[in-house]
């Protein structure tokens, strides 16, 4: 079942690139909620294996959420004229972002000095930042920094939970998921292009997969 489920996610990702280089929005509605029912639907399958352990039930429901609410925030980001709706993606994905560090903190943090991430993440939230400011409009001058502050909390709480094992999939996973936002960020503000996608989407599909995987790894159970 995991290897068909990856098997949609790859055919509809292919497909979603085959529609950005063509500058087809169309059979995006179709390929790209496709491609992320994947990673929902192991993550709802995988929920149902670890039911039986309090901690990892609430860490599996978090990351339900999370998926879903990732799921939502790509039909979102599907229209490509209208800042509306790229606000509201930003939204969900904003969510989705906390949903993951709930999961990250559910799991508690197995060695305090896991969280020399803390600074580093922060200079590179300046970084960024002080790359988009003069690109943002003042729609984005409160949403983006919002945005940043939250994926770069969550990613420092998946590094802090990541000392355990088969946590390697939690720091790896918000890692791809945290470049594949700059990689968003890049083309809606910086240079639009298919190159963008063409990274930043193999890297946000890889980081999903990796954190609905990690609900096994992390429970010590077989991928079936």
């Amino acid at each position: 079942m995991t290897w068909i489920l990856i098997g949609i996610t790859l055919a509809g990702l292919v497909a979603v690139l085959a529609a950005e280089r063509t500058g087809r929005q169309g059979p995006q509605w179709v390929a790209k909620p496709l491609a992320s029912a994947g990673f929902v639907a192991f993550a709802l399958i995988a929920t149902t294996r670890v039911a039986d352990d309090p901690i990892l039930a609430g860490y599996a429901g978090w990351i339900v959420a999370g998926t879903v609410l990732s799921w939502a925030g790509d039909l979102l980001l599907i229209p490509k004229k209208t800042s509306r709706a790229f606000l509201l993606g930003l939204v969900s994905f904003l969510l989705a972002h906390v949903a993951y560090a709930g999961a990250f903190l559910t799991l508690g943090v197995p060695d305090a000095r896991a969280w020399w991430i803390v600074l580093p993440l922060a200079v590179v939230a300046a970084v960024v930042l002080g790359w988009l400011w003069p690109r943002l409009d003042r729609r984005f001058r409160i949403a983006v920094p919002t945005y940043m502050a939250v994926i770069s909390t969550m990613l420092a709480g998946a590094v802090a939970a990541s000392p355990r094992p088969g946590g390697w999939m939690i720091g790896a996973g918000a890692g791809l998921f945290y470049l594949s936002d700059l990689f968003v960020a890049r083309n809606r503000f910086v240079s639009p292009g298919f190159v963008n996608r063409a990274v930043g989407l193999p890297l946000y599909y890889a980081g999903q997969w990796l954190l609905v995987l990690s609900i096994l790894t992390v429970a010590g159970r077989a991928l079936a």
